[in-house]
């Protein structure tokens, strides 16, 4: 299946014309807060985080059609898809957002992967491609790590640390929520 419309990226905010100088941001997000809304919701925590990428996504590309490749391990399988996310209602919930991803995945192959999207999304696992944006999220005892990869050359660090921490206050508000 081909896919006509463009494939997401960040607007570059830097324009060196150089060689790839692959360069990280990182930030850590409590597990326990994750785990909490993840069990009480129903929902597995890489939705939750795919949702909240793509929520980002929206917000620095300026558009609501994403595509986002996606890896995910978990206990049974590991898969490998690429996703189409073409939300116009703003005002949808994360939980929406969750429940509209999960039907994406479910309905997805993986002989769906499409090469030229240039944003990937890794759970828990380590996806090899040193030309495309990896937002990579590890899980560790007390946290999760969120990676985020990056070319020096086209992004600034700050505007590229900027998206991390959007992600992590979606991530933050929607916890929150689940307090009230």
């Amino acid at each position: 299946m081909k896919i006509s419309l463009e494939p997401t990226l960040i607007p570059y905010n830097k324009n060196k014309d150089s060689s790839l100088n692959v360069v990280y941001s990182s930030l850590n997000f409590s597990k326990s807060k994750i785990h909490t809304l993840s069990l009480r919701e129903g929902f597995d925590s890489n939705l939750l985080f795919l949702a909240a990428t793509c929520i980002a996504l929206t917000k620095f590309t300026n558009t609501s059609d994403i595509f986002i490749n996606t890896k995910f391990t978990t206990d049974r399988e590991s898969k490998h898809v690429s996703l189409h996310f073409a939300e116009k209602n703003r005002n949808i919930t994360v939980y929406d957002y969750i429940n509209k991803l999960s039907e994406n995945i479910s309905d997805s192959s993986q002989d769906s992967l499409i090469q030229e999207l240039h944003f990937n999304h890794v759970f828990n696992d380590y996806l090899e491609d040193e030309k495309h944006m990896s937002l990579m999220i590890c899980e560790h005892s007390q946290l999760y790590s969120l990676k985020l990869k990056f070319d020096a050359n086209k992004y600034t660090y700050s505007y590229i640390h900027s998206f991390s921490r959007s992600i992590k206050k979606i991530l933050n508000g929607t916890s929150q929520k689940l307090k009230e």
